[in-house]
């Protein structure tokens, strides 16, 4: 199996649609001055997980 890779130019889309939602949207993040996602214990129900949809909506897979 091959490494995965990283888009590059939808990464870059994808982090400045995040970007300018957070920049232009103070009331819907209510004004926080930062981004935060922690990543919980490790666990094999990933459905729910909002730290692994992130990984895989930025960078098109699940990291480490």
């Amino acid at each position: 199996m091959s490494a995965p890779r990283i888009d590059a130019e939808t990464f870059c889309r994808r982090l400045s649609r995040l970007y300018s939602h957070w920049k232009g949207n103070k009331d819907a993040w209510e004004g926080a001055g930062s981004i935060c996602v922690a990543a919980g214990p490790a666990s094999e129900d990933f459905r729910y997980l909002k730290s692994v949809a992130l990984h895989i909506w930025l960078f098109g897979y699940e990291l480490p």
